[in-house]
């Protein structure tokens, strides 16, 4: 009877023990919910918030195919051909890079970069640049800087994915918190309770994109009643597309925006001046916006080729418009083929476009290089022209001409366009080109007689408005549809300032995915606009911080309801339990 009950106690010991063990399980439990509920609400309450998403911008990725004299093909791949990425993230201030995203800010995007970040052994997985807002205006040292790498970059494959953001709060406040955290040395950081930060990119396969052809906008405006028909004819002309290491931050504000907005405005001042039957010239105005700009001008070559015959003899002299809204309001030249002193037809425009340009303050140059036929590449769009025996020329604040991308930047915003240079430049033109017009520029006329002046004049609001609203369109022309709401409203405004409006749109190379110019073809992919996923990762120290304090509150639990004395020797029994006795 002793012995059964001994056995009872045992077994009642036993229970008691059991109930105990649930009732600190269910205690851990709650605590657990209680710690992880105050954290996430720290989280959520943060600056960062625990995860969020930001539109990114993916760079550029191409493909390149030229043929040389002996009918070689070659071709090369250009770009970030990856898109998608998950990595931990990190800064510039980080000692190793590697398997990371760095996120850096554009002012810290030096040659350093490039051989920390792009290098081969080491290198980031993924890169992240933060971008100023559009309408900013930037240090010209960090302008001049990034504008060299990005022309480098074009013209490289770089192995991993690059995307571009613009700042905001959350990623002004993460940066701060993922370099707070790389700032620390790596012995430090393996201890460190702070949180860290996983950036996720989804994205698949770019696909290649169609090519679709480069509509001109054309705009005619007829001079005096003439019953031959035979009245010369006036061209301005510029391209409105342009290009950029991410199409989507291709805007391209300066380049060309600036010489679309002075063909709008200059459709609109000389539409006034014709408007009474009287004051019309003996010139007709033609109006050209063309595509391909960064293709060898190609949307100007398909006009030529497709144009009437009978206009193309008409024409006296092309204007090509290209980029007019230097920040420095330097001097502008004049680029052509022909001499300026020596060609008898084109002597005289120079000189009344110089003697207008100089009485607005303005040192007009002469840029003459003649054109290699042998050579297909073209470096202003004037040659286009200038190849048919066209006399022509191109007005910029660029002294040199580059081709394909090398003019390209995603910092040409509207923040580092100058609307005063644009409005005294497209005075320039439109004082000089009426001034010829009219003869004010022969011999014993006043030649410094302004015609267009008071309504006549340069509407401020109207180049303001459209500069601003070219800005907001990315125009790199492998990306921009003929039926863009840019393409129309460009159609819609020479049709409020000209009778005749016509858009051609040709297909270079049938239904494939090229886009050709200069000899040399380029195939684009798309997926150019991605979804940052920032999710706050807690540290691993944290967790094992976090077990040891739930496993010393439970000792100390059970070691207030048992006694020091039993809560040791029940903890040496879970590790050294003693044999069991077998009854004989």
């Amino acid at each position: 009877m002793e012995h059964t009950k001994g056995s009872s106690r045992c077994r009642g010991r036993s229970t008691t023990k059991q109930i105990y063990y649930a009732l600190f399980f269910a205690a851990s439990l709650c605590l657990l919910t209680t710690i992880f509920s105050t954290t996430t609400a720290a989280a959520t309450d943060s600056p960062t918030m625990s995860t969020f998403s930001h539109p990114v911008y993916r760079a550029i990725q191409y493909d390149k195919s030229s043929t040389n004299a002996d009918g070689v093909v070659s071709s090369e791949s250009f770009g970030t051909p990856k898109t998608g990425f998950t990595w931990q993230a990190t800064t510039l201030t980080a000692q190793d890079l590697a398997r990371q995203v760095v996120v850096a800010h554009l002012a810290d995007v030096t040659p350093v970069l490039r051989s920390r970040v792009l290098a081969t052994v080491g290198q980031a997985s993924a890169l992240i640049i933060v971008l100023p807002l559009p309408n900013t205006t930037l240090d010209a040292t960090v302008v001049s800087a990034w504008n060299t790498l990005e022309h480098q970059l074009l013209h490289q494959e770089v192995k991993i994915p690059i995307y571009f953001a613009y700042d905001s709060p959350q990623l002004h406040q993460l940066y701060h918190d993922i370099d707070a955290a790389a700032s620390t040395n790596a012995a430090s950081s393996l201890f460190s309770l702070s949180d860290s930060f996983s950036l996720t990119v989804t994205g698949e396969t770019a696909p290649k994109l169609k090519d679709t052809g480069y509509p001109v906008i054309q705009g005619w405006l007829p001079g005096a009643a003439d019953p031959s028909n035979t009245l010369p004819t006036i061209v301005f002309v510029a391209n409105y597309d342009t290009s950029a290491f991410v199409p989507e931050l291709a805007i391209g504000t300066d380049s060309n925006g600036s010489g679309v907005v002075a063909v709008l405005e200059l459709s609109r001042m000389l539409s006034r001046l014709y408007s009474g039957v009287r004051a019309q010239g003996k010139y007709n105005f033609l109006f050209l916006l063309t595509g391909g700009g960064r293709f060898g001008f190609s949307g100007a070559k398909q006009w030529l080729q497709g144009v009437d015959a009978q206009l193309l003899q008409s024409i006296e002299f092309v204007l090509c418009l290209d980029s007019l809204a230097s920040s420095d309001g330097g001097p502008l030249y004049l680029h052509t083929s022909r001499s300026t002193s020596k060609d008898s037809k084109l002597q005289p425009i120079f000189e009344i476009l110089s003697q207008t340009a100089a009485d607005l303050g303005v040192t007009l140059v002469a840029n003459q290089k003649k054109i290699n036929v042998s050579d297909s590449s073209v470096n202003w769009e004037h040659e286009q022209f200038s190849r048919k025996r066209i006399l022509a020329g191109t007005l910029s604040h660029r002294a040199l001409g580059d081709v394909t991308f090398a003019r390209s930047s995603i910092l040409d915003t509207e923040g580092n366009a100058n609307l005063s240079t644009l409005i005294r430049n497209i005075r320039v033109v439109g004082e000089a080109i009426t001034k010829y017009v009219y003869g004010l520029h022969s011999q014993g006329s006043n030649s410094n007689a302004q015609v267009l002046h008071g309504a006549l004049g340069v509407h401020t609001a109207f180049v303001e408005t459209w500069l601003s609203a070219i800005a907001q369109y990315p125009r790199m022309q492998p990306y921009l549809v003929p039926d863009s709401p840019l393409v129309l409203g460009l159609e819609k405004a020479l049709r409020d300032y000209t009778q005749v409006t016509k858009t051609t749109t040709k297909v270079p190379n049938g239904e494939g995915e090229q886009h050709s110019g200069g000899g040399t073809t380029w195939t684009f992919y798309g997926e150019t606009r991605a979804e940052l996923r920032v999710n706050r990762v807690k540290s691993p120290i944290f967790d094992l911080v976090l077990a040891l304090a739930v496993s010393l509150y439970l000792g100390v639990l059970y070691s207030i309801l048992h006694g020091p004395a039993q809560t040791y020797k029940d903890l040496y029994e879970s590790f050294f339990p003693k044999p069991s006795s077998v009854a004989k």
